[in-house]
């Protein structure tokens, strides 16, 4: 082959590798013109609406107005579940009032046993805690710990007001609840109705919680 052949077959080569990558472009564009008009019809779409608008329900259902009805009945009673609350033996719930993050109501501390080392005796309390006035949200029932010689008998005490106080609610105690309460142990049982926890919090004074919250 002559230079001038091998020169006109290099040329060739090269048009025909011009020709192919610009085929190749046109097509890459076409693609994501075609994706891009076909993402805005997706948008558009009756279906892609729907599930739109059924993501934003989802979003303002978790923002819902908190004055809303619990699910736990008694706890849209205030007042009538203080007076109940009240006749379990720790003390007298007082008042309803704002506080930072919300409403509050405090009940009196309830004294067990001997002074332990500290000089203070074991101690109970109740509060009932809420973002809305209208309705309670979150009961919490505590212990301290102040005389660790008297845990056994404490923990008994715990556990038989904890039953007091989800009857003066209205609700059944979950399997398992009794032998946690009795034992100190962490618990944590949910339904569509409520969520029961009880939660051991270690330190200088040993303390547990019963924790009741409303859906």
């Amino acid at each position: 082959m002559t230079p001038a052949q091998q020169n006109i077959l290099s040329l060739v080569c090269l048009l025909v590798i011009m020709a192919y990558t610009i085929a190749k472009y046109v097509d890459s564009q076409s693609i994501v013109r075609w994706s891009s008009k076909q993402a805005h019809n997706d948008q558009l779409s009756p279906d892609s609406l729907q599930k739109n608008q059924q993501r934003l329900a989802d979003i303002v259902s978790l923002n819902a107005d908190p004055r809303r009805k619990q699910k736990i009945k008694d706890f849209n009673d205030i007042a009538s579940l203080q007076t109940h609350l009240s006749r379990i033996g720790t003390g007298k719930l007082h008042g309803w009032r704002q506080a930072d993050l919300g409403w509050l109501s405090l009940g009196d501390v309830y004294h067990f046993g001997s002074p332990g080392p500290n000089g203070l005796r074991n101690n109970f309390s109740l509060s009932l805690q809420s973002p809305s006035e209208s309705s309670i949200q979150t009961l919490t029932l505590k212990v301290n710990l102040n005389n660790p010689n008297q845990k056994h008998i404490l923990l008994m005490e715990y556990a038989s007001i904890g039953q007091s106080t989800l009857k003066a609610i209205g609700i059944t105690a979950p399997v398992g609840l009794l032998t946690a309460l009795l034992n100190g142990d962490p618990f944590e049982d949910e339904n569509d109705q409520r969520l029961i926890r009880n939660v051991f919090e270690p330190g200088r004074i040993d303390s547990w919680k019963l924790i009741v919250v409303s859906h």
